[in-house]
């Protein structure tokens, strides 16, 4: 068995810690080169993440060198790692006993005001963009904007219909539920939410309640599971048990179709005990087992869901 993590943050930790190659990561790092190769992860998905108040770099640049890190990393390790950019080049990697790596944005500020910005993107193997990420942006208001009115702006919708015509997934984690909701009455395919709960668990802005959790089922998306601590317990402590907890209410509301992993390792300070890095993902297996979750919904959970949107979207 293995999984398919949605949403991985590596790239951008590298980026700020100056981090040249794999090799550079720190050994008590949530991702090392060695945890993700003998891990259950075949296929994972490296977000680049830019926001607008990190200076370091334009929006632009930062993004550029977090795909050329991304190229430079897949290239040093062709033993074990593989660029994928379809359906294909996953099946590819997994034949040849590789972990297929996925290139995501996360935050739409990267493409500007200029469809043009995606387009390039999409050819250099970008396959999924989170819209926005908490704040407001251009596309539209996220999570820190909860109350705002505003949404989806007119590129925002613009830049869904895009994504929708190139093949890129659309992730609306971050998103207000108002921008939420423009979203999916601009988008005509599948929505995803790559690193997401339940808020009905935990009360945090960054969780879906109920009927967002239905509408991503409706369209036949997924929603990976976040292992934030602060996005699965309202104490800000978690355990293995508390993403299961999720998972056993998501699967209760939408289905077992709509679930997936978005683990969010390296873009989170603190981890479920259990689940302190990647190279722990296998336990969630036998988590899974001793909450009465079969083998057919582990898998469904592990990666036929998250395969099955990619297939659909991006071929």
């Amino acid at each position: 068995m293995f999984f398919c993590d949605a949403h991985i943050d590596t790239l951008s930790k590298m980026l700020k810690f100056d981090w040249k190659c794999l090799a550079d990561i720190p050994g008590d790092s949530q991702v090392t080169a060695a945890q993700l190769r003998r891990s259950v992860v075949g296929v994972a998905v490296f977000a680049i993440f830019t926001e607008k108040y990190d200076k370091s770099l334009p929006p632009l640049q930062r993004t550029l060198r977090m795909i050329d890190l991304a190229h430079l990393i897949t290239r040093e390790n062709a033993d074990w790692l593989e660029l994928a950019a379809d359906t294909a080049g996953i099946e590819r990697a997994l034949k040849r006993e590789k972990t297929a790596l996925v290139l995501a944005i996360e935050n739409g500020i990267a493409i500007g005001n200029d469809l043009g910005l995606l387009r390039n993107f999409h050819r250099l193997g970008v396959r999924l963009m989170t819209v926005t990420w908490s704040h407001r942006n251009q596309l539209g208001d996220g999570v820190f904007k909860w109350s705002s009115r505003r949404g989806l702006t007119a590129f925002g919708r613009d830049t869904i219909r895009e994504m929708e015509r190139l093949g890129m997934m659309i992730d609306v984690s971050h998103m207000n539920e108002r921008t939420f909701w423009q979203t999916i009455e601009t988008a005509k395919g599948p929505v995803v939410a790559t690193h997401s709960n339940a808020l009905s668990i935990c009360k945090s802005p960054r969780n879906l309640n109920d009927e967002q959790i239905r509408a991503i089922s409706k369209r036949q998306g997924f929603i990976g599971l976040n292992f934030c601590p602060a996005f699965l317990n309202d104490s800000g402590e978690a355990s293995i048990g508390d993403v299961v907890k999720h998972a056993s209410h998501i699967a209760g509301v939408g289905g077992i179709d709509v679930l997936a992993i978005g683990s969010d390792f390296d873009g989170i300070t603190d981890t479920p005990a259990g689940l302190e890095h990647i190279g722990k993902m296998g336990r969630l297996v036998s988590a899974f087992r001793k909450a009465r979750f079969s083998e057919d919904e582990i898998n469904a959970i592990a990666h036929r869901n998250f395969l099955r949107v990619f297939r659909e979207v991006c071929g």
